[in-house]
């Protein structure tokens, strides 16, 4: 987009919209609920997708210094549960903390002997803090 700059030397309130719209990341008129909401989503889409260094980036910062990249991949390939969908329900957000509801069907395999295969779905409750503009998953 082009703007014209003497246009926005002449009026100093165009500018101040200008700015805070960068400002809000382009996310104005969005409340946190639906912010952290869609970002459970988007991670989830990744994870039921097999896209884990997608999925890794919505940890949050400090567990990313805890856990590196490949030790996050390789707990991903290693666990028994397939996640067959996951949709994010719900959040209820206070300050810079959400927590979030989604609901997961799950597949368990070779969990009981003699049942090679085990689904349920489950409701799962997680907990996503806000550094800066975006929100990150924080697993407990």
């Amino acid at each position: 987009m082009k703007l014209n700059v003497a246009v926005i030397r002449r009026s100093p309130m165009m500018l101040l919209l200008l700015l805070g719209a960068c400002a809000t990341g382009g996310h104005r008129g969005q409340d946190p609920e639906q912010l952290v909401q869609q970002r459970a989503q988007e991670r989830w889409d990744f994870l039921l997708a097999d896209q884990f260094e997608e999925a890794y980036a919505y940890l949050s910062p400090a567990q990313r210094s805890r856990m590196s990249l490949t030790d996050y991949l390789r707990a991903q390939l290693n666990r028994k549960v397939r996640w067959e969908s996951a949709t994010s329900e719900s959040a209820d957000c206070e300050e810079d903390i959400c927590t979030v509801t989604v609901n997961l069907q799950i597949v368990v395999r070779g969990a009981v002997p003699g049942v090679s295969r085990f689904e349920l779905d489950q409701e799962a409750q997680e907990r996503w803090v806000r550094d800066g503009d975006t929100w990150y998953f924080v697993p407990e």
